[in-house]
């Protein structure tokens, strides 16, 4: 979930803010390349791929079906702040009761390298741990929250994780967990959802939109928001809004920032009467 900003609308005012066949070079079909190997060959070539392709998938589902799903994983936080994450996090893995491994790895599920080493050896400043002996393991270990790539987009990365051991039943594993780590938003961001905020309550500030009717309201709106959505402003001439969100209801227009955050405007006034 992309960092979310939430900001109560105000009467008739403007309510936004939360946190994005192959052609020659002629247009003519390019000519297909002369067939090198004979049918007979090729049937058989295409026979040994499948087969091959079966009995990998086959293995695949051999392996996954020798895997004990026993083990519970979690982790302190779920969700972290780019470059604020200097005590790294603290894993948690719970074992069967009858079960007593030495370790349990840590291990990338997008790479398939381990990472980490669990115990359950009481030590807090070194392991996270506790409490020895309660069937619960854990390690200290922090993610690369270097993830910047282009300095005027908040950029975001997700990390996945199991944990696992073996023994004379075979192998234990957990669940896979997701870890994300999120940027701030960059300066261009900040000011390209300053500027539609600005079109927006300009508009709905106006005495001509305050004139209006509900129904003339949204047409006016929704024809500000696709004007901000396929060419900004003059100051920032490029798309502010995605297009695609932008979604009319009987109180409101909601629609999502360039940079994944959603807001919104509201049509009718408030009820001075209602809290």
């Amino acid at each position: 979930m992309k960092k979310l900003i939430s900001i109560i609308a105000a009467a008739a005012m403007l309510t936004a803010c939360g946190n994005q066949a192959a052609e020659t070079e002629s247009g003519q079909p390019a000519v297909q390349a002369e067939q090198s190997v004979s049918e007979p060959a090729a049937e058989s070539a295409s026979e040994e791929v499948s087969e091959t392709a079966e009995t990998a998938e086959t293995a695949a589902q051999a392996d996954d079906a020798d895997v004990i799903k026993d083990i519970n994983l979690r982790a302190d936080k779920k969700e972290l702040t780019a470059h604020k994450n200097e005590n790294g996090l603290i894993f948690y893995a719970e074992v069967p009761v009858d079960a007593s491994p030495e370790k349990l790895i840590l291990v990338d599920a997008d790479t398939d390298k381990t990472v980490a080493e669990l115990f359950d050896e009481a030590d807090y400043e070194k392991y996270g741990d506790t409490i020895k002996g309660d069937s619960v393991y854990n390690c200290r270990y922090t993610v690369d929250d270097d993830i910047n790539e282009d300095p005027d987009v908040s950029a975001e990365k997700h990390y996945h994780f199991y944990a696992q051991f073996e023994d004379e039943k075979g192998v234990h594993r957990s669940e896979t967990i997701e870890i994300s780590v999120y940027e701030q938003f960059t300066d261009k961001e900040l000011g390209d959802m300053e500027e539609v905020n600005k079109v927006l309550t300009g508009m709905t500030n106006s005495e001509e939109y305050k004139a209006l009717t509900v129904e003339q309201r949204k047409a006016r709106a929704l024809e500000v928001l696709n004007t901000l959505a396929e060419s900004g402003t003059k100051e920032r001439p490029y798309s502010l809004i995605i297009k695609e969100s932008i979604y009319a209801g009987d109180d409101m227009i909601s629609f999502e920032y360039a940079c994944g955050v959603y807001g919104g405007t509201m049509l009718k006034d408030f009820d001075p009467d209602c809290n």
